[in-house]
């Protein structure tokens, strides 16, 4: 394989994340062949420079890469206004790229397993995603590829061909008028996406993924996973914009590269039974933890869990 995907690499103030993500990346071969784009987003808050300034530094300092350029944002975008745009800009000058943030940790096979995906997958216009992250853990010990009608935004790939539909939508500009005229409930399978819409209409939170998940499962795309994950999060420390306190996601990383690819979806019943169970837990622990303090009484706490997880 000579035609490496672009990595795209999305940092803000967590030095020593990105470090580990880098020494993580300096393990895959295929780094050395690769051109990366960092995006390194402007600051929010003044006690942050200090480690915005050492993020930027670890980027100067890299020479893991075959290339590398550096955007170093003006003002603080955000994490959602970052990612779009900076995965836009790229899919401009190439037909696919590799997206990583910096709370990750990249097994040696990780960039092996999305080149490959790229390549295999790349005519196969149903296919909208490559997705390095599995949830099934230990479960499911063979080495081939799974075509899912699922989105995971932790280390995934796509092509610039789906990805600018996506962009141009009427769906994901002008969110918050079509989602109030939509049933959401056929959508949370896997992963809670009224949850997510609810917290970005209201202004609670502000991502991204949600709006690229539901775009895709509309469009009847299909995502890519391996049988067990190339990359696990590190970021539930704390220190994310979005992504709050504790390591629900942390498993045992694939040491072994993946050789055989799915072309036709199989529904795997193990497989869907154990990601809409574990996207099921996640949310009751994460509301427990971060809104039990606005339930009166054990009625609406069952309340609202009947109304976000109905099956």
């Amino acid at each position: 394989m000579n035609d490496y995907a672009p990595l795209a690499i999305f940092t803000y103030n967590r030095p020593e994340h990105l470090s580990s993500l880098l020494d993580s990346l300096s393990l895959n071969p295929e780094a050395k062949f690769s051109t990366a784009f960092f995006f390194a987003d402007g600051l929010k808050r003044d006690t942050d420079k200090e480690k915005c300034d050492e993020v930027l530094k670890i980027i100067n300092s890299t020479s893991i890469f075959k290339d590398k350029f550096i955007v170093n944002r003006e003002r603080n975008l955000g994490l959602k206004e970052n990612i779009l745009s900076g995965v836009s800009d790229v899919l401009k000058k190439y037909d696919k790229i590799i997206v990583l943030e910096d709370d990750l940790i990249c097994e040696s096979n990780c960039l092996n397993f999305l080149n490959k995906s790229l390549a295999f997958y790349s005519e196969e216009k149903d296919v909208w995603q490559i997705n390095a992250h599995s949830v099934t853990g230990n479960l499911l010990l063979s080495n081939k590829s799974r075509l899912i009608d699922d989105v995971n935004s932790w280390a995934w790939a796509t092509w610039s061909d789906r990805w600018e539909p996506f962009i141009k939508s009427e769906i994901f500009l002008k969110h918050e008028s079509f989602f109030n005229q939509q049933d959401l409930e056929n959508l949370d399978r896997y992963y809670h996406y009224s949850a997510d819409l609810e917290g970005n209409l209201n202004g609670s939170t502000r991502t991204w993924a949600v709006f690229w998940k539901i775009f895709v499962l509309m469009q009847e795309g299909l995502s890519v996973f391996p049988s067990r994950s190339y990359v696990f999060n590190i970021g539930f420390d704390g220190t994310g914009e979005n992504s709050g306190d504790g390591d629900p996601f942390r498993t045992k990383l694939n040491k072994k590269k993946t050789e055989k690819f799915q072309k036709k979806i199989v529904k795997n019943r193990l497989y869907v039974f154990i990601v809409y169970c574990f996207w099921k837990v996640y949310y009751i622990k994460r509301y427990i933890k971060f809104h039990s303090k606005k339930v009166e009484s054990k009625n609406a706490f069952k309340e609202y869990l009947s109304r976000k997880f109905k099956s």
